[in-house]
């Protein structure tokens, strides 16, 4: 993730990955109906901070997605990893632990809650997890739940609700580098969308995650952020999207710093995805 992504949310996005472009790829598996048995999603993310492309502190990268997903009695189940290349230093490509997710229906809470078990398996196959971090494997749940926007007496409204819980299991508490490996992270992800048309919806996201090391200590994270999302040739998809985030609090460990106006800790990000 970028000079904006601070260390918080930097590691938010390398322990569950649930970034505004992950929380789209986990959309779409549950939401989408598939009319064959397995179906493959390549999403094209390109993400830059707000600092001018002469100054030292502009940072941009591109994220290419890979999902293959398998249709099962009962659920879906899925693996993906991401191909990561940064547009400055080195500029390696580099790609991201396995995922294996599988998708299963819980049931509906009243009329208008729908509830899906979204269990995922973390395998290290990454150079920052397996050589660095040592990572051993990593178990996430995501119970996501979705609220039909009739409850709210709009039909055009939809709101989702993504908590998650995730146990990292690592050969050592710490990484090679010296700093402290993260056991567990708990978040909660809230995403409103409004569909102006049957093509085009928007809306607010939100996210706020807290991580553990082995040790005890604890680390904060938010991001706040807007996105646009045009669907088009029936397997296309395109969003534009502007977020902010990074630590809520300041370095004495009680003052607010959430600052949704600060260009220094904001992106903004463009995805292509198509499906097969």
């Amino acid at each position: 993730m970028i000079k904006s992504l601070s260390k918080p949310l930097f590691l938010l996005t390398l322990l569950v990955s649930t970034s505004t472009w992950s929380q789209n790829a986990m959309q779409d598996a549950v939401n989408t109906k598939a009319s064959k048995d397995w179906s493959i999603v390549i999403r094209n993310t390109t993400t830059t901070n707000m600092y001018s492309l002469d100054s030292v502190n502009h940072q941009a990268s591109n994220r290419t997605r890979f999902d293959f997903n398998l249709n099962m009695p009962g659920g879906r189940i899925g693996i993906n990893s991401t191909l990561v290349k940064d547009f400055q230093g080195e500029r390696k490509q580099q790609l991201t632990d396995f995922r294996i997710n599988f998708v299963k229906p819980a049931g509906k809470i009243g009329k208008y809650i729908n509830v899906v078990h979204f269990p995922i398996l973390t395998i290290p196959t990454s150079e920052n997890s397996d050589k660095r971090a040592n990572l051993t494997t990593q178990l996430t749940y995501v119970p996501f739940t979705s609220i039909d926007g009739a409850m709210f007496g709009s039909k055009n409204l939809s709101v989702l609700v993504i908590p998650y819980v995730v146990k990292a299991f690592h050969k050592y508490t710490t990484t090679t580098l010296g700093t402290s490996n993260n056991e567990w992270l708990v978040g909660i992800n809230p995403i409103i969308n409004y569909s102006i048309t049957d093509n085009f919806m928007t809306g607010p996201q939100f996210s706020y995650a807290r991580s553990w090391t082995y040790l005890g200590n604890s680390e904060d994270s938010y991001n706040i952020g807007w996105t646009a999302t045009l669907s088009f040739m029936k397997t296309w998809t395109a969003m534009l999207g502007y977020e902010v985030g990074g630590s809520p609090l300041a370095a004495n460990g009680r003052s607010n710093q959430i600052d949704v106006t600060n260009l220094e800790q904001a992106n903004m990000f463009l995805e292509l995805a198509t499906r097969f």
